[in-house]
């Protein structure tokens, strides 16, 4: 099986090789797309982005979401990130369901809010939610998440999932 190591090192090549042709054509590295069904704002310069992009993010697991979920139905999405599962679930669940997205960091929370923007007609199914489960009350919220893959040469991974960390968001204790 590869690394996610690995993969983020590919995806680096693969993002530079398409950046570099758009960049001949004067084009953006930012791309919007419809993608199985679902409107998608994306950056080439990030790894689900990009996966997205070229259609193979997780695709047997989107594809299996068919068989397992019914019209009606109640779906969490836990760690939503930009909203790549809860965007296809909310098609899934029709107008009587409803998807509750939770993301905790605010870069992949406006990703999430802005894609769920470009696609109207499901609105009113998804429930976001910009927060982080803690295992218990006594717990402490981290300061960062990792929900970034950066493929540009210059991005620092820091962690063992090759991700790059993002401020998590903080409660006012007003």
């Amino acid at each position: 099986m590869i690394t996610t190591r690995s993969k983020v090192r590919i995806a680096r090549f693969i993002s530079a090789v398409i950046r570099s042709v758009f960049a001949v054509f004067g084009a953006s590295d930012t791309v919007t797309v419809r993608r199985l069904g679902v409107q998608w704002h994306l950056d080439l310069k990030e790894g689900i982005d990009l996966a997205i992009y070229l259609s193979c993010y997780e695709r047997n697991t989107l594809k299996r979401y068919r068989d397992l979920v019914s019209p009606g139905a109640t779906i969490l999405d836990i760690g939503a990130n930009i909203g790549v599962h809860a965007l296809h679930l909310a098609y899934l669940v029709g107008t009587q369901g409803r998807v509750y997205a939770v993301e905790p960091t605010s870069f992949a929370y406006d990703k999430l809010l802005d894609n769920l923007g470009l696609n109207p007609d499901i609105t009113e199914r998804v429930i976001t939610c910009q927060s982080m489960l803690l295992a218990s009350d006594e717990a402490t919220l981290p300061e960062e998440a990792v929900s970034s893959w950066p493929l540009t040469d210059d991005a620092v991974l820091t962690t063992a999932l090759a991700g790059s960390p993002r401020s998590v968001w903080r409660p006012s204790m007003d």
